[in-house]
C-alpha cells in the first residue's frame, strides 16, 4: 500500500507506517470533509462500526483522504477518528481523489490487494448490512 499512500499515514496518536496495513484483511478508503452535512450524519455510523469490527481482532482499516479546505480543520476531525488518514497534503490527497475518481462525498469503498477498486457501495452496506458487510467484502476481495 505503500505505492498508493506514501510511506506514511496519521491517527490521532501520531505517524504509523503504512506497511502495517499489509496485515489487515479489509481495507476501505473514506473520503469526507468536516464541512459536509452527510459525512457528519454517516460519521458516528463509521465509527461504530469500525469499532465493532476491530473488538476481538483488526479485521479492517479505513484510510481517510480528507476534504477538508485546511489543515486545522484536518486535525479538528483527525482527533475523533479511530481509523488513519493519508497527511494533510492538497498535492497528494488531489492525485488519490483522481486516481479513485472521486467526485463527491462521503464515499467509501474496498480496495484490492493491488490497490484497485473492488467495490464501491460500501457506504450502502455499512448502513444496511452492518457488520455483516465484512463477510461480503471478504469474499469479494479474495
Amino acid at each position: 500500500m505503500e505505492n498508493i499512500f506514501g510511506q506514511t499515514l496519521v491517527s490521532k496518536k501520531g505517524p504509523t507506517a503504512t506497511r502495517g496495513l499489509n496485515n489487515v484483511p479489509i481495507i476501505l478508503i473514506y473520503a469526507s470533509a468536516s464541512w459536509c452535512p452527510p459525512c457528519r450524519e454517516f460519521f458516528p455510523s463509521l465509527v461504530q462500526f469500525y469499532n465493532s469490527a476491530n473488538q476481538s481482532r483488526k479485521r479492517i482499516e479505513i484510510v481517510w483522504l480528507s476534504r477538508d479546505r485546511n489543515e486545522d480543520d484536518f486535525n479538528n476531525t483527525k482527533k475523533n477518528m479511530p481509523w488513519l488518514a493519508v497527511p494533510y497534503n492538497p498535492n497528494n490527497i488531489a492525485a488519490l481523489l483522481e486516481r479513485y475518481d472521486i467526485e463527491v462525498i462521503p464515499k467509501l469503498f474496498l480496495l484490492n490487494r493491488n490497490g484497485s477498486v473492488a467495490h464501491t457501495e460500501c457506504r450502502q452496506d455499512v448502513v444496511i448490512k452492518g457488520i455483516e458487510a465484512i463477510n461480503e467484502w471478504e469474499r469479494i476481495r479474495s
